[in-house]
């Protein structure tokens, strides 16, 4: 480790062996340096190599690290502008599912640039900008370039109490496509509107408690809507890159219940007690398709989601994430964390999830702290196995 002056620190970490299996030394490389320049261009480089694609299933220290795909080494600038960032990226991707990795893409460069809302038509419209531009190169296969701009405007409107929010999007993509071929190359491109709007009400009321010591308590309820739609694209001759690629067409709406119960002490000063949200979303042109927003697909209900979090004390809380179907199928995930925590002295994460057929398992992780001397005990236990998946001592 190091941190020469301020701006200028960085972390890296070595391991090699020699391994008479394989008949050769085997290592990994980990690392983090950050320098800035001129005040303002920040320089940061995060290394993640490993010698080949078997390295971290036989030396991770942990299951995750055992079941990593994929790592990735990267080098990238970030200079900032008036409202606005631009960042250039060199990234190297490891593939560690297969031995050979002349087929896997690395950003030879990747440079983005995107700008904070500003206001248009005397501040009636706000509006921001984005542009994406990646090169992904690799040894063996076809080579591609995509620009990606996408201009955005919002509306925000108020009336009586209700709160509403417009968006427009334009996803506009160009390819260049560099084909296995000799001098074969081709330019495509493709065009995606997306339209938003959210409505919502706030209903707040506020409590004194100073007879249980807590003071001020605000409540807040929200109920919301939102709506989006993304226009039909034709995918015909665009190539599959990455999932960015192919934007489905929708048409749905999310209505969602959000209560919030907040303290304020003059002492203290603000502090959230509690957080609860639950939404569902109803596709209003058919089934719904596979999508990140939302989960369950394939009917028009998507599952009801629901979100719960409780600051029971000072030091311990507790969260809830379930997902619940209902189309018979009942609760499909789950996930409940109980944290407690003595800053600089010890703590307590005890955590439980469970997916429909695949997975329940329970996860303890505590650790501790004395003098120079840093600890930790960590298990994974599945009860869908009934099987201990991984224990860990450290001691530091």
């Amino acid at each position: 480790r190091y941190a020469l002056k301020e701006g200028l620190k960085g972390t890296w970490d070595f391991a090699i062996i020699d391994d008479k299996e394989y008949e050769h030394w085997r290592y990994q490389l980990k690392g983090k340096h950050e320098q800035t320049f001129f005040k303002d261009l920040r320089l940061k480089t995060n290394i993640d190599y490993v010698s080949d694609y078997r390295y971290l299933v036989d030396f991770g220290e942990n299951v995750q690290e055992q079941s990593e795909n994929l790592v990735k080494s990267s080098t990238y600038i970030e200079k900032p502008f008036n409202n606005s960032l631009l960042t250039v990226e060199g990234a190297y991707f490891r593939n560690l599912v297969v031995k050979e990795n002349d087929t896997t893409f690395k950003y030879y460069p990747h440079a983005t640039f995107f700008t904070n809302y500003f206001p248009v038509f005397q501040k009636m419209l706000y509006a921001d900008i984005s542009a994406d531009l990646i090169n992904f190169y690799r040894e063996r296969g076809e080579k591609y370039s995509r620009l990606s701009i996408e201009p955005r405007v919002q509306l925000p409107l108020s009336w009586n109490g209700l709160n509403f929010l417009l968006s427009g999007s334009l996803y506009e993509k160009i390819y260049y496509v560099n084909k296995v071929a000799p001098d074969d190359t081709a330019t495509e491109n493709l065009a995606t509107v997306k339209l938003e709007g959210a409505a919502n009400v706030q209903f707040m009321r506020n409590y004194n408690l100073d007879s249980l010591r807590i003071g001020m308590v605000q409540s807040l309820i929200r109920p919301q809507i939102n709506y989006s739609f993304i226009s039909n694209s034709s995918y015909t001759d665009i190539p599959l890159i990455d999932p960015y690629d192919r934007i489905g067409k929708l048409n749905t709406i999310t209505y969602s219940f959000n209560h919030y119960l907040n303290t304020f002490t003059p002492q203290t000063g603000g502090k959230e007690l509690s957080l609860l949200e639950v939404s569902q979303t109803y596709g209003l042109s058919g089934r719904l398709p596979l999508s990140d927003t939302y989960k369950g697909y394939g009917d028009r209900f998507s599952d009801v989601t629901g979100r719960l979090t409780l600051f029971l004390q000072k030091n311990i809380s507790y969260s809830n994430e379930t997902a619940l179907n209902v189309h018979g199928l009942g609760m499909t995930t789950t996930k409940n964390v109980l944290r407690y925590v003595l800053p600089e002295i010890y703590y307590m994460n005890i955590s439980q999830s469970y997916t429909k057929d695949v997975a329940n398992q329970v996860y303890l992780d505590l650790g501790g702290k004395y003098s120079y001397l840093t600890g930790r005990y960590r298990i994974i236990y599945s009860f869908k196995n009934r099987d201990w998946i991984d224990t860990q001592y450290q001691l530091v």
